[in-house]
């Protein structure tokens, strides 16, 4: 869950570009059913201050996955504002409404979690100096077994501009969008001794010792 956690801030982070206007909005940045981005996956380079008036040469980084891919569409072709991206194996789910852009949960081969209390993640526009805030609340399951609740609050600001420059290509008005957030709290909803926690992880098919060990570390802190 961790690094799972830790990926998808770390991608968000990155520069958000615009042709037409140094801002978000729908018509530019909104999420859209049957997209399909291809990424490339590169070596991390600090970017530097936030600011107006940036320059981030990015036209040398070395790459590390050529063939990073992130999937839109609809799980119910009748519901077009609940749309399903689909990275690194995970399913994510949003709700995009109106103005605003909502998490609501996400599952992948080792649990799932459903935001009763949505995290809001873009409210357009946005421009440099915007902040947006959000309290989310969800619970779920790990490991198809264990019971598990999150709550926290985030904050993104876009707090840079200037130009990016990429290899064969500069994009000169661009804004990056820096999310943020506290102690996200997972807990199990019982407790087993890890050596029967073990135990009954082996039952199941599909599981490592790294998955084991994870589930076992993590509600033996709790403990």
């Amino acid at each position: 869950m961790n690094k799972l956690l830790y990926s998808t801030i770390f991608l968000s982070a990155m520069a958000v570009a615009l042709v037409a206007a140094p801002r978000l909005t729908s018509k530019r940045n909104a999420i859209r059913p049957d997209d399909n981005l291809l990424k490339l996956q590169v070596e991390y380079q600090d970017p530097g201050s936030s600011g107006k008036e940036r320059v981030w040469d990015f036209s040398s980084l070395s790459p590390i996955d050529y063939a990073y891919k992130l999937t839109y569409s609809l799980p119910d072709t009748t519901d077009t504002a609940r749309i399903c991206g689909r990275e690194h194996q995970t399913r994510y789910y949003y709700l995009q409404h109106r103005d605003s852009l909502w998490a609501l949960g996400y599952e992948n081969n080792l649990g799932y979690v459903t935001f009763t209390q949505p995290e809001l993640l873009r409210r357009y526009p946005m421009a440099y100096g915007d902040t947006l805030r959000s309290q989310f609340e969800g619970s779920g399951q790990y490991g198809r077994r264990f019971s598990l609740q999150t709550k926290g609050h985030s904050w993104s600001t876009i707090d840079a501009a200037g130009k990016l420059i990429l290899p064969g290509t500069e994009l000169p008005r661009t804004l990056t969008l820096n999310p943020e957030n506290d102690t996200m709290l997972y807990a199990t909803s019982f407790y087993y001794p890890p050596v029967e926690q073990t135990e009954q992880l082996g039952e199941e098919d599909n599981y490592d010792e790294e998955n084991e060990r994870e589930i076992t570390e993590g509600t033996d802190k709790k403990q």
